[in-house]
């Protein structure tokens, strides 16, 4: 055998098969050890199954990501468990503020795979309230945008989230566990969670109503009370009128059917499928009067908008129930509903509360809804 045909047996493979040789590698070590760990068929509960066989498929994606890296793109996965009491923390790096649109433009370029063509709630055409500025936070699975505005007369702070996968969006109960008896404040529990942008939630300790479901469990099922408003394991927000769930054995079901994590039972619903509601009655909230609000609402995929409504400077005008819809329908919002309000309605990012809450300060409350980075820190 000559030199020449040496040579031509020793050309090492090209790029290509190379990353699909490392790949397939992987892939088989990962269906090994899957195969070993998993227990005998029953010793598993559910929860731990699916945790299992996400992790296992993320892990597949990103090995894919990694191998084929310069060749194609794969983005990444990364998932918070659902049982984690903390999420990764956020990089202090990555928050800023200013008063220039042009620099939130820039922010929201840099995101344009997370959007992946989706519309923002935020224009730079908003008007910014006095004294006000804007905050955002960005990485590879979270975009977060803050402002406050003047709409129809009323002081909204509004904030604007897009997330990567709906782990990201989570709730957190004072003392770790339902009925706890602990109150604490939105700040303190954000703190602890490590959030990026917290919320009050529906202050479910306060009153006896509506239906509660926190890491996929039941915990209270009073129906007809109030609207239903479930979030699942995909990040999708659920709203069921009240009345539609006429049983506790039809809620559960709907929990299985939805992979439902967590609940919130306050509302009203204030926009449903696109059809902004008219309220006239409710069981809670004084929706006929003005008060202070809090809302959440959401449009595509994995996009939210959430706004309180307060008293401020030079602004001592708050909205009734219809008038605070309108604004969420105004803002383009698909589905929307009431958290609690008063005192407790708030807004916190990055170590500050965003909104002017009643009486000037922190009502201790029994849980928040919070948006978390699910990018670990050294991955950025």
């Amino acid at each position: 055998m000559d030199a020449k045909q040496n040579a031509k047996k020793r050309r090492p493979f090209s790029p290509l098969l190379t990353a699909l040789y490392i790949l397939l590698c992987l892939v088989c070590c990962c269906a090994l050890t899957l195969v070993l760990s998993r227990k005998a068929p029953g010793a598993a509960g559910t929860e731990s199954s699916r945790s299992l066989s996400e992790s296992f498929d993320n892990a597949v994606n990103n090995l894919k990501s990694g191998a084929l890296d310069g060749l194609t793109y794969i983005r990444k996965i990364y998932r918070i468990p659902e049982n984690a009491m903390t999420a990764p923390e956020p990089d202090p790096a990555l928050f800023g503020s200013t008063t220039d649109p042009a620099v939130i433009q820039q922010v929201v370029d840099s995101a344009a795979t997370l959007l992946d063509g989706q519309e923002t709630f935020w224009s730079p055409d908003i008007e910014l309230f006095r004294y006000a500025e804007y905050n955002y936070y960005c990485d590879e699975t979270i975009l977060v945008i803050t402002w406050k505005e003047k709409i129809h007369g009323f002081s909204c702070t509004c904030a604007e989230v897009k997330i990567a996968d709906g782990s990201q969006l989570r709730r957190k109960l004072s003392g770790d566990s339902y009925d706890s008896g602990v109150r604490e404040y939105c700040s303190q529990m954000a703190r602890e969670a490590n959030a990026v942008l917290a919320s009050n939630a529906d202050f479910y300790a306060h009153r006896q109503y509506g239906v509660t479901v926190f890491q996929r469990q039941l915990y209270r099922c009073e129906l007809g009370n109030l609207d239903n408003c479930f979030f699942n394991a995909a990040g999708e927000m659920l709203l069921v009128p009240q009345g539609e769930l006429g049983s506790q054995a039809e809620v559960e079901q709907y929990i299985r059917d939805n992979d439902v994590t967590f609940s919130l039972a306050f509302g009203p619903i204030l926009v449903l499928d696109g059809q902004l509601q008219d309220i006239y009655t409710y069981r809670i909230g004084d929706t006929g009067l003005t008060f202070s609000r809090s809302a959440i609402g959401t449009r595509d995929k994995l996009h939210y908008f959430l706004m309180t409504v307060n008293y401020d400077f030079r602004v001592d005008a708050v909205p009734t129930i219809n008038q605070l819809g309108e604004i969420l329908y105004e803002k383009g919002c698909w589905n929307a509903y009431a958290l609690d309000g008063g005192q407790t309605a708030e807004l916190w990012m990055n170590g500050k509360i965003l909104n002017n809450v009643d009486w000037g300060t922190e009502r201790q409350v029994s849980d928040i809804l919070y948006f978390a980075t699910a990018l670990p820190r050294g991955k950025e």
